[in-house]
């Protein structure tokens, strides 16, 4: 489905994926686990294949958007 929303996205619009929680595939349990989430952003104005690295916190997501939007995150 991502190519069908990637049609969607307009000039300005930044697209991002992510999970709420890993979960360790070596577990039977669906609890939240140690494993990282992908963060996947998309737009058609900026560079692409540009590694964001490593996220420790879901508020990087936010510093992420600001950064993109040129927005002081304080």
């Amino acid at each position: 489905m991502l190519p069908d929303i990637h049609e969607c996205i307009n000039d300005g619009d930044l697209h991002v994926l992510t999970a709420d929680c890993g979960n360790d595939s070596t577990v039977q349990s669906t609890d939240h686990t140690r494993e990282n989430v992908s963060l996947h952003c998309t737009s058609n104005f900026r560079k692409n294949n540009v590694n964001l690295g490593v996220c420790f916190l879901s508020v990087d997501v936010g510093r992420t958007a600001a950064k993109f939007f040129s927005v002081d995150s304080a």
